[in-house]
């Protein structure tokens, strides 16, 4: 990152420069309170993680599967029916219905699982037993103090690009009607009917970002990226080395966000560096804040962590366009140093030189 004197619109400033040099890098929940360990799990709640509930066969339960949204029949054609009529009912295997306090499927005495990976370990680690706790049902209290309150159960993380919460590129239920009818339409089989899928079977759904969509739709293809290129040579020459906000902020012009090119911030060009770019996005169009990067939508303007010589100046930014490899953190990005291509989002190293920081989404 550099200061250099710059003439633009009849203007001269010192900016800073907030990308690096292509030319010479190529590679450019709460806590857990109810088990401690003086106080093991009870026998009773362990011999109950994974027994046969009585209920399922009651006429109480067959009366609440009946009036829940959530106790819906698990043939495919019900399922196919409810989703044309109510696709955002949430779907409980039969015999069990939705609790909204408890936040998953249950009958009066258990919870339906499979459960995340971090509620297993506890499970085990508290003495659930290794058996018990794999299983896809565990005593009702016992599921509730393990999962926490929070939108996800314990270890997952929510994705809104797909609105499911994701643990090691597994997706955790309960899941909607319509999701679950286009889980066996893509061929998932038996495991729709569970609390827990492969994440490529949950689509993905953008929500909000109308601008982002725009961008995405235009940037992604090579002629418009050209394009872009060409437009930023006109008003600087430096930009496929230096220039990763005049790629951005001429994207956004082309697909019709209203970026100024000569309109400075404090000194600094909205159109040229990301401290005035980014505050422009966010002060004067409404953009928000994505904070975690397991929330990133193909489309979302990503700004990276500040040069540590700069404070207050992200070193980079970029448009993501999807997850190559989401659990090594490797995506796909549209920046000045190429068109669609690799880069590490979370860390240093190959096609990355500071990790992300968030990311700026427009209103609907």
């Amino acid at each position: 990152m550099h200061f250099l004197p710059l003439k633009l619109g009849g203007r001269s400033m010192r900016r800073i420069l907030s990308v690096v040099f292509l030319s010479t890098i190529l590679a450019g929940c709460g806590d857990l309170q109810p088990l401690l360990p003086g106080n093991p799990i009870s026998d009773a709640a362990k011999q109950a993680i994974q027994q046969p509930d009585p209920s399922e066969t009651s006429t109480t339960a067959q009366g609440r599967d009946a009036n829940s949204p959530g106790g819906l029949s698990t043939a495919n054609a019900q399922v196919s029916a409810t989703a044309k009529t109510n696709p955002d009912a949430i779907f409980c295997p039969s015999g069990s219905w939705y609790s909204p306090t408890d936040k998953m499927c249950v009958t009066e005495t258990q919870a339906i699982g499979p459960f995340t990976r971090a509620m297993v370990a506890l499970c085990k680690k508290y003495g659930g037993g290794e058996s018990a706790c794999v299983g896809s049902r565990w005593e009702r209290k016992f599921a509730v103090r393990l999962r926490l309150d929070g939108q996800c159960p314990r270890g997952a993380i929510y994705d809104a690009s797909r609105a499911g919460c994701i643990e090691e590129g597994e997706v955790y239920g309960p899941f909607k009607v319509r999701d679950v009818d286009e889980c066996r339409r893509r061929g998932g089989g038996p495991a729709c009917d569970s609390m827990r899928w492969v994440a490529s079977f949950l689509p993905v759904r953008l929500t909000g970002g109308a601008a982002n969509r725009r961008l995405l739709d235009f940037y992604k293809v090579r002629a418009n990226y050209d394009d872009v290129y060409a437009e930023v040579l006109n008003f600087y020459p430096a930009g496929r080395r230096n220039g990763c906000v005049a790629f951005m902020s001429t994207a956004l012009r082309m697909s019709g966000t209203p970026v100024p090119l000569s309109e400075y911030i404090q000194g600094d060009a909205v159109s040229l560096v990301t401290r005035p770019f980014a505050s422009f996005l966010q002060n004067r169009l409404g953009w928000r804040k994505i904070t975690s990067a397991n929330n990133l939508q193909p489309g979302d303007v990503v700004l990276t962590e500040d040069d540590a010589r700069y404070p207050g100046y992200p070193a980079h930014t970029y448009m993501f366009y999807g997850w190559s490899n989401q659990k090594a953190g490797i995506g796909w990005v549209i920046d000045n140093q190429d068109f669609i291509h690799e880069r590490n989002v979370f860390g240093y190293g190959t096609y990355n030189f500071t990790p992300f920081a968030y990311a700026l989404r427009s209103p609907e």
